[in-house]
Order: C-alpha cells, then sequence, then structure tokens
C-alpha cells in the first residue's frame, strides 16, 4: 500500500487546483486539457464548470485520482470528467 503525505491548506483558500481531463459521450477516454482552478471541490458524480478553449463548459465528475484525495489538502489531483452541453449549447457530436 502507498503511503501519501497530504499538507493541508490554508483556511480561507477559495480555488481547488485540477489536473483535468476531459471526454466527449462518445470517447474511450479523455484527453488531458491542462490544470484548472475550480471554485468547487470536485466531487466524484458531481458537476464542475471549468473554462476550455475560451469557453466555460460543464462537466461531470467520473473520476478522481488519488481516490482518497481530499480538499483540504495541497495534493493536485486528477479530475476526469465528462463534458456536458450547457444551456441553448449543441452536445458534441455522436461518432458513428
Amino acid at each position: 500500500m502507498r503511503v501519501q503525505e497530504y499538507v493541508v491548506r490554508e483556511r480561507g483558500a477559495m480555488a481547488h487546483r485540477v489536473r483535468l481531463f476531459l471526454r466527449h459521450g462518445d470517447q474511450m477516454t479523455g484527453r488531458y486539457i491542462g490544470v484548472r482552478d475550480l471554485q468547487e471541490a470536485p466531487r466524484l458524480e458531481g458537476h464542475i464548470a471549468f473554462e476550455h478553449q475560451g469557453r466555460m463548459k460543464t462537466g461531470k465528475v467520473e473520476r478522481i485520482v488519488p481516490t482518497d484525495w481530499r480538499p483540504d489538502t495541497a495534493l493536485i489531483p486528477s479530475v476526469h470528467v465528462i463534458e456536458e452541453a450547457l444551456k441553448g449549447e449543441k452536445a458534441p457530436p455522436e461518432r458513428g
């Protein structure tokens, strides 16, 4: 079993830095899109908002690595999300 050290984040810290992997519904794996600062802590099966290619996007969190990540630590997790369409925006096209 791997032991991980955690550093407690300062109280009052607003953003949660993550390494974001994005996938569309028709893809098997996500693509790394970079480090993002999220206003809300990501939660498994929860929804997050993030900027990608100059536009705000939303996604559903599929996986957080490490699985025992806690928002009050300085550890930067990898967050895997499925992209969702914003209101009034078309969903990414399905590939057949």
